[in-house]
Parts: C-alpha cells; structure tokens; sequence
C-alpha cells in the first residue's frame, strides 16, 4: 500500500506545472556598466529593429543622475535613451532571449517606464516592450512575434514611474525574447526628452498537457479503487 501511494504520488507530481521562474538575467541592470555606458550587462544585446528610423543615439545606455528624471525605479541602475539636442528623434532596443524546452507556456512580461519630455505635446516619447518566439526578425506581426504592450508619453507625461504588464499563452519550441524599445520622438522645432525603464520580468510557466492530466486523474482513481479493494 505504501508503495503505491508513492507511485501516485509521483505521478501526480509530474503531471503538475512546474512554479514559474524568473528567467532574465539582470533584469534590474544591476550589473551594468558605468552611468552613460551601452554595456547593459549580462543578458541582454542591442538590435536594429523597424523603429529604428534617423537615430542619432541608437544605443539604450544605463541612466545617468539628472534633475529631470530618476537614476532608477530601484537599486542603483535603469537604462535610458535620451535626446538632449532639440527637435531630434533617438530610437534604441535591446533584447534578452531564453531557451526553452519544446511545449506550451503560460507568459507573464512585466516592467517599470518613466517618461519625460519638455515640450509635450509635441516631442511624444514611448516605451514598448514585444515578446517573441523561436526565430524571428523582431518585426511587429511577423511569424514570432505574439505580444507587446507600450507606454506613451500621452498618458504618462512627467507622471513618475508607472507599471506595464502583460501575459500569452501558446506553444514555445525552442526559445522566447523579450525585446525592449525605448524612443524620444522630436516632431517640434524644439523639444527633448528621455524614457527610463528597470526592473523587468519575464515569467513563464508550463501548462500541463493532456496525457499529465490523464495521468493525475488516472493516478488518483487507481489508488481509491485499490483502497476500496482492501476494505
């Protein structure tokens, strides 16, 4: 009888999801390099992507102390993309991607944005952030790319720090990025700006498949026949 339980038992085990984990590395940027560097650390790479039109400063850098924005949410490091010289458009995105095993993910993709712009409405600055899977060309709607969610200055000018979240679940066969852009637009004559992020988070966790749920169901029914037998 207690051998069998413990078969149950560890079949049960195997059929239920594993916890999710955090799977960025450096999130926070805490082990970035010096204030105004591009070396973001560990993890993390920078990219040309479709937004990066006319860039002047096309590398994200780690915040530096200003009195117009933070250093960072927390700790001592964010990243930043600044636009110092009036009227100029400065675009720049970096990329973390995870390997995973083959099969279906419940995602969760989180980070904190600060938005600042002298001359809102018209210098319009945004953060975004897209989750891809497997191998892409980090295009928004091409094969690979499955969700995303921005924060824009017309709705978060000078306002502090402010939370996005976003979630998917689907299939992942090898691998999953998190793709992170940062964009300080100059419509107007005049105007600057920066967007800062830090601290972000990239979860996922398995969804059980159907064979696991059969055989935690079937675990559990084969354990109260064998109980009722014994009576």
């Amino acid at each position: 009888m207690k051998t069998l339980f413990l078969v149950v038992l560890l079949v049960s085990l195997l059929a239920l999801p594993a916890f999710a984990a955090e799977l960025l590395v450096n999130g926070g940027f805490e082990q970035s390099g010096n204030y105004g560097s591009s070396n973001l650390g560990p993890g993390w790479s920078h990219i040309d992507t479709q937004y990066t039109e006319r860039p002047t400063h096309p590398l994200i850098t780690v915040a530096s102390p200003n009195q117009y924005w933070p250093v960072s949410h927390s700790g001592q490091k964010a990243i930043a993309m600044v636009s110092t010289a009036d009227g100029v458009e400065c675009t720049g995105t970096i990329v973390q991607t995870i390997q995973l095993p083959n099969g279906t993910y419940n995602v969760s993709f989180s980070g904190w944005g600060w938005v600042y712009n002298s001359n809102y409405p018209a210098n319009v600055s945004w953060l975004r952030a897209d989750l891809y899977v497997d191998s892409t060309d980090y295009v928004v709607g091409n094969p690979g790319w499955v969700k995303a969610f921005g924060l824009d200055s017309n709705f978060n000018n000078n306002a502090g720090w402010k939370y996005c979240w976003n979630e998917w679940t689907g299939t992942i066969h090898s691998s999953i990025s998190l793709v992170i852009t940062q964009r300080v637009n100059g419509y107007a004559p005049t105007g600057s700006g920066a967007v800062i992020s830090d601290d972000w988070s990239l979860q996922a966790n398995p969804v059980p498949e159907p064979s696991g749920l059969l055989a935690l169901c079937g675990g559990i029914t084969g354990l109260l026949a064998f109980r009722r037998q014994r009576r």
